[in-house]
């Protein structure tokens, strides 16, 4: 496979054809539809590239379903099917053997998430099931535009995890714990037992604790704790998002807006949007 990627490439771009060939490959062994000519593929991303936004899963997926049509193993009107179901789990299959090729050890969150929809919890091992309670969440997302690789940060944490592991596992341990209480609180709020109000101010703690955790495991940066510290003056909860080491930091957006300090970070090194997260936007765009 190596043969066909140019050498001059970035990193990014060639992981993406690697995923690609590899996906063409393990598809055709199965096709009902043998490619016998050529076929052009045009990619473009709305989203930042390595900025901890799941790009790569966005990609892995569309491939993913491009080339299950274009092979025959599933029909292009599957969305419409009474087998959709299980069009969607071998379409997410194959975009987490992608992703594998792209990070080496993804958890599997982001490519079923681009391909289901909808908020997910996930335990590895258990599976996903869909968020209870969530409705929508008002966010600041904000891009330091520094470049990492997901794989390095990964492997750098799991060298940290054999090398401490009466450390590591406590940190992750308590990382485990946030998710679930943050699960819990959307569930309670389903079931009308804390409110709106009681709910975000619980997701803030949260958020604030798994920065400190996920710092602590070495994969912040400075220009995440720049963000940090501009959008706290705003009254702001803040954590890094994907992998960290740079790419992508999200802060929660209370009731009532934003601060100018937080809005400026655009006119600053960084890049930010405000977003408005709901739950039946996530399944019309994801």
């Amino acid at each position: 496979m190596h043969g066909f990627i140019d050498e001059k490439q970035g990193e990014p771009q060639k992981v993406s054809l690697l995923s690609f060939l590899y996906l063409l490959n393990a598809m055709q062994v199965k096709a009902t539809h043998r490619i016998k000519h050529g076929f052009t593929i045009c990619v473009r991303s709305f989203l930042p590239v390595g900025a901890g936004l799941g790009s790569s899963a966005s990609y892995s997926v569309v491939m993913a379903t491009g080339l299950l049509i274009l092979s025959g193993l599933i029909p292009a009107d599957f969305n419409t099917s009474p087998e959709r179901d299980q069009y969607l789990d071998m379409i997410n299959s194959y975009a987490f053997r992608a992703e594998q090729v792209i990070h080496g050890n993804p958890s599997g969150v982001d490519n079923a998430v681009c391909t289901y929809g909808g908020a997910k919890t996930f335990v590895r091992g258990q599976g996903f099931s869909t968020l209870e309670g969530f409705q929508s969440v008002r966010l600041l997302l904000t891009n330091t535009k520094v470049p990492r690789s997901t794989n390095a940060l990964v492997a750098s944490a799991g060298q940290k995890k054999e090398k401490y592991p009466q450390i590591m596992n406590p940190i992750l341990d308590a990382m485990d714990g946030i998710s679930v209480r943050c699960r819990d609180a959307f569930k309670g709020l389903a079931l009308g037992e804390i409110t709106e109000k009681e709910l975000m101010q619980e997701l803030g703690d949260l958020v604030v604790l798994n920065h400190c955790l996920l710092d602590a495991i070495g994969v912040s940066h400075p220009s995440l704790e720049k963000v940090k510290s501009i959008t706290s003056e705003s009254g702001l909860k803040t954590k890094l998002t994907g992998a960290g080491g740079g790419g992508c930091a999200v802060s929660l957006i209370p009731s009532g807006g934003v601060g100018a300090n937080a809005i400026s970070l655009t006119d600053n090194e960084n890049e930010s949007w405000l977003l408005d997260l709901s739950r039946e936007e996530i399944q019309k765009y994801l």
